[in-house]
């Protein structure tokens, strides 16, 4: 069984001064928002445990992306899954 899953990204993950939003975009209706704020800090933290820069940026791509698929994987009701996002949960993602 294959699934194929569109992401949409809104503000590069490896820009520290605008926020990312990460998105489904296949008739999945989930959203996450990675702030400027929150990408600063887990980048430093993520430096502080010697990744190098690059590594560092695409960790913090591929933890949001996490947070997205868990998002929706818990998501009950009628709500849209749409949220902002923690550094504590970002690096718990990492």
């Amino acid at each position: 069984m294959s699934h194929h899953i569109e992401v949409d990204q809104s503000g590069r993950t490896d820009r520290f001064n605008e926020d990312t939003a990460l998105a489904f975009s296949d008739g999945i209706q989930c959203a996450i928002l990675l702030s400027a704020a929150v990408k600063r800090e887990c980048y430093q933290k993520l430096r502080e445990r010697n990744l190098s820069k690059k590594v560092a940026a695409v960790t913090i791509f591929a933890a949001g992306l996490v947070i997205l698929c868990l998002a929706i994987h818990t998501w009950r009701g009628d709500s849209k899954p749409n949220k902002k996002v923690s550094v504590e949960e970002l690096l718990r993602a990492c």
